[in-house]
């Protein structure tokens, strides 16, 4: 792996991390390597960022280096060049242009550059500067944020969407029987579709942060969704192969060990810029003979292997140094190791490497394994992630029936596509069906209710404009306090899942869900 920046391309590429703890506590960028650039100032498309390459240069033509599309500039107006092995030290020579090259406003034929100059071709202004790894940092982190908060709510919206879908087909399904096996099949492949949604805003949800708490955690399928995840990035010459055993289970937050094993795989993919082979083998072992900071008892180990040329003795120690980078001019900014061994320790692992003869190098994750005296049911798993939440026994004094036709449903749901599929596919259930648009509706109806017979279960929505489902829910209790509500959501961290249960929830149940789970989680609260 080479230090020089200048074999390297002038791509900038942005790099995600949940997590940027150790990180951010270092204060300085990369003493070895520095990485300079051009950020556009003034003229045509301001803010643009150029990493440089000796010898870089600057015009018109459209292979140019620095392209600006600026009439006074000419084809081949200037070229920068390297003066240092470290990237320091630039000079900028005018190409005999045919309006001149200013530097800080004073014209110049040859000059050396420092850092903060500011170069004007025409009505275009450069900044000559350097990476910060710090800011670029912070930068990415802010992004990682912006991109959370979009995500989630895309998600919840596409949740409900999907939702919709899901209960109106169930509900085609049932009614259809086997009358017409083509337009069943062809149901059963738009609710697969469905369900496949589903699975990509779980994991938009993991991005956005809402898998913040710990939980139990298929190590196996952490894997293979990394494996997916990074495929984009890895390109079309390297190969994964895979060999993991099942039931590898450990405890965390699966969105930090998405990334780690991201990371492990894009730095096994860099490490062969003409392709190869990367091999990932998850597997069961003892703690024997391990760091004393591994937690006693049976352990997940995860190793990826690839075929690079190995790491250089003399930067060995550095690799997992934040902003430490080997690839400074393609954007890099040396966080992906610091972040995954960050990642390893905050879960009571570790992360080694060691040289693989006659090349390539070997990364190894050690994790604290869940054994099966260990692992416990998630928390009632309706629907999918979000988990439902914990089932709580009623109150003395609810009411309970016997069979569907006696049972009386409260739908209270803003989304019109979800609110009219609840309905249809409770009535089909056989269950007595009364349906409010918002909360306030909600509570009125709620409220009616009381003088003569209330509702047996209330499908209560948690995200609502006009009043959110946990006030309605603590109005409710407040006139009834047996009522009981199971919650419908698309987006709900397992912290805003136990706040829910404590305010009175029976359940809360994932959207989309299907006709069984939703029937399943009516007839549980009812049994209860």
């Amino acid at each position: 792996m080479s230090d020089d920046p200048a074999e390297h391309g002038d791509r900038e590429t942005t790099v995600l991390f949940p997590t940027v703890s150790t990180a951010l506590r270092a204060s300085a960028p990369n003493p070895q390597v520095v990485v300079p650039r051009l950020v556009q100032l003034e003229g045509e498309g301001p803010g643009r960022r150029y990493l440089l390459r000796s010898p870089a240069s600057i015009g018109r033509d459209a292979e140019s280096t620095v392209c600006i599309q600026d009439p006074m500039a000419s084809r081949h107006h200037a070229i920068l060049r390297r003066l240092d092995p470290r990237g320091s030290e630039w000079e900028i020579e005018d190409l005999a242009s045919r309006n001149g090259t200013f530097l800080n406003d004073a014209r110049i034929l040859r000059h050396t550059l420092r850092f903060g100059d500011r170069i004007r071709i025409g009505q275009t202004v450069l900044l000559f500067t350097f990476v910060d790894p710090l800011e670029e940092a912070l930068v990415h982190r802010k992004n990682l944020d912006t991109i959370g908060r979009v995500g989630a709510s895309i998600a919840h919206d596409m949740n409900n969407l999907l939702g919709g879908i899901l209960i109106n087909v169930d509900f085609l399904l049932g009614a259809l029987g086997s009358s017409a096996p083509e337009l069943a099949t062809a149901l059963e492949e738009i609710r697969a579709g469905a369900r496949l949604g589903k699975e990509i805003t779980s994991r938009i949800l993991r991005l956005a942060g809402a898998d913040s708490d710990s939980a139990q955690l298929d190590l196996g399928a952490i894997v293979r969704g990394a494996m997916h995840a990074a495929k984009p990035a890895l390109g079309a010459a390297v190969r994964v192969e895979q060999e993991l055993a099942p039931d590898v289970h450990v405890r965390g937050r699966r969105s930090q060990l998405e990334q780690l094993v991201t990371n492990l795989l894009v730095n096994a993919s860099d490490a062969m810029p003409r392709g190869g082979r990367v091999v990932v083998r998850l597997s069961h072992r003892p703690s024997s003979g391990l760091a004393a900071s591994v937690v006693a008892g049976e352990l997940a180990e995860l190793v990826v292997e690839d075929e690079g040329e190995g790491i250089d003795p003399a930067i060995e120690r550095q690799i997992y140094d934040p902003f430490f980078t080997t690839r400074g001019a393609s954007g890099h900014v040396g966080l992906g190791l610091t972040i995954a061994r960050d990642v390893a320790t905050e879960h009571g692992g570790t992360l080694e490497h060691q040289r693989r003869s006659p090349r390539g190098t070997r990364f190894r994750l050690v994790l604290p394994a869940l054994t099966a005296g260990k692992r416990v049911e998630a928390r009632t798993p309706i629907g999918g992630a979000p988990r439902s939440a914990e089932l709580r026994r009623p109150e003395a004094g609810a009411a309970r029936t016997s069979s569907p036709g006696d049972v009386r449903v409260l739908v209270v749901d803003d989304e019109p596509l979800v609110r009219r599929g609840l309905e249809r596919l409770l009535r089909s259930f056989g269950y007595r069906v009364t349906v409010a648009g918002g909360g306030d509706e909600g509570l009125e109806l709620f409220h009616a209710s009381l003088a003569g017979r209330s509702y047996d279960v209330v499908l209560l929505d948690l995200d609502m404009p006009d009043r959110d489902g946990l006030s309605v829910l603590r109005a409710m209790r407040a006139e009834a306090p047996h009522v009981v509500v199971i919650f419908l959501t698309g987006y709900a961290t397992e912290a805003r899942q136990r706040e829910l249960v404590d305010a009175g929830a029976k359940l809360v149940v994932a959207k989309p869900c299907d006709a069984a789970t939703l029937r399943r989680a009516i007839e549980r609260v009812l049994e209860a």
